[in-house]
C-alpha cells in the first residue's frame, strides 16, 4: 500500500470519476483553523514588570484598607459596636445648663467669642456646633456661642439740628427715630427736644423721640392803610408782629405821617415777631417830623 493510500489521500467518493481526488472534509479544515489559534495564543506572553505592577497595587490597597478600617472603625472591625452620641440641643440654654448637658454626655464643652443680641439674655446659647441631632463619638468637641446682651450706646445730643443730620445720626447708632412736631419759635424743621433726655445709656434698637419744630406760630397781619405811623407800631406789637422799614411817600396825597401802603398786605400769615414794612405819605423829614410830634 502507497503512502497516499494509508493517508486516505487517494480514496474517492463513490460516483467520482475515476482518477479525480477526494477533498478533505470540513471537520478536519476546522481542527487545522482550532490548532493554529491555539498556537498563536500559547506564543503571548504577558510582561513580567505589569505582573509586578499588579501585585504592588492590590497589596498597597489591602494595607490601606486594613489601616483605615482599624483607625476609623475601630469596634466594627473587631465585631463590636462602635459608640456614637447624638448631640443635644443646647440653643436657648445658660452656659451652665448647656455645660452640664455636655458633661453627662461626655463632650467636650467649647465656648466660642460673644455675640450681642438685643433679645436674648447675657449668657445663653445662640448657636452651637455641631447641629443638634447630628451623632458624633464621646469626647468629641461640641462649640457655642454665647450672647453678650444687647448693644448698648450714650444717646447723643441732637437738638438745634436739623431733621434730617438729627435722623442720620440717631440712625447709625441703632435707635429707632420717632419725629413728633411741636409749636416753636425755632425755624421750621430744627430739633427742639428729644425723649429720653440725651446722655442716658440706652440698649438698642432703642426708641428716640425727637421734637421738630413746626415753625413760629402764624400771625395775622392787621391791616395798616391810613393809620399814623405812630398808631401801627402798637397795632403790630399787639398782633405779635413788629414795625419794620419806613419807606417814604412823598407823591402821597395823603397827609404826612399816613400809611399809604404795607408789606406783607393785611390777611397774610407770618411768624411770631416778624416784621411788617410800610409806605408813609411824605418826605423823610415830613415823617420824622410828624413821628415827633405824636410822641
Amino acid at each position: 500500500m502507497t503512502y497516499r493510500r494509508r493517508r486516505g489521500l487517494g480514496r474517492t467518493s463513490p460516483g467520482a470519476p475515476a482518477g479525480s481526488q477526494a477533498t478533505p472534509t470540513r471537520d478536519a479544515s476546522a481542527d487545522r483553523e482550532s490548532m493554529k489559534t491555539l498556537k498563536a495564543i500559547g506564543n503571548l506572553q504577558v510582561p513580567r514588570r505589569w505582573i509586578s505592577l499588579s501585585v504592588l497595587v492590590l497589596a498597597l490597597f489591602g494595607v490601606g484598607y486594613l489601616t483605615a478600617a482599624e483607625w476609623l472603625f475601630p469596634a466594627a472591625t473587631r465585631g463590636e459596636e462602635a459608640p456614637v452620641v447624638r448631640v443635644p440641643d443646647l440653643v436657648g440654654l445658660t452656659a451652665e445648663q448647656a455645660e452640664q448637658l455636655a458633661n453627662r454626655l461626655h463632650l467636650e464643652y467649647v465656648v466660642r467669642a460673644g455675640l450681642a443680641h438685643p433679645s436674648a439674655e447675657e449668657g445663653s446659647v445662640l448657636a452651637q456646633s455641631p447641629f443638634p441631632g447630628q451623632f458624633t463619638r464621646p469626647g468629641a468637641p461640641v462649640s457655642v456661642t454665647l450672647s453678650r446682651g444687647p448693644e448698648t450706646h450714650i444717646l447723643p445730643d441732637v437738638t438745634g439740628l436739623a431733621i434730617r443730620p438729627g435722623t442720620i445720626t440717631l440712625e447709625r447708632l441703632g435707635f429707632r427715630v420717632r419725629t413728633e412736631q411741636v409749636r416753636d419759635v425755632a425755624p421750621g424743621g430744627r430739633i427742639v427736644g428729644m425723649r429720653p433726655q440725651p446722655g442716658e445709656q440706652l440698649a438698642v434698637p432703642a426708641e428716640v423721640t425727637i421734637l421738630v419744630s413746626s415753625g413760629p406760630p402764624a400771625m395775622l397781619v392787621p391791616d395798616l392803610l391810613g393809620r399814623h405811623v405812630n398808631d401801627a407800631a402798637d397795632i403790630l406789637r399787639r398782633a405779635g408782629l413788629g414795625l419794620g422799614r419806613l419807606i417814604s411817600d412823598p407823591n402821597a396825597l395823603e397827609a404826612p405821617g399816613r400809611i399809604t401802603g404795607q408789606y406783607p398786605p393785611s390777611g397774610y400769615r407770618l411768624g411770631r415777631g416778624k416784621l411788617v414794612e410800610v409806605r408813609v405819605a411824605g418826605t423823610r423829614a415830613e415823617i420824622e417830623r410828624e413821628r415827633e410830634t405824636e410822641s
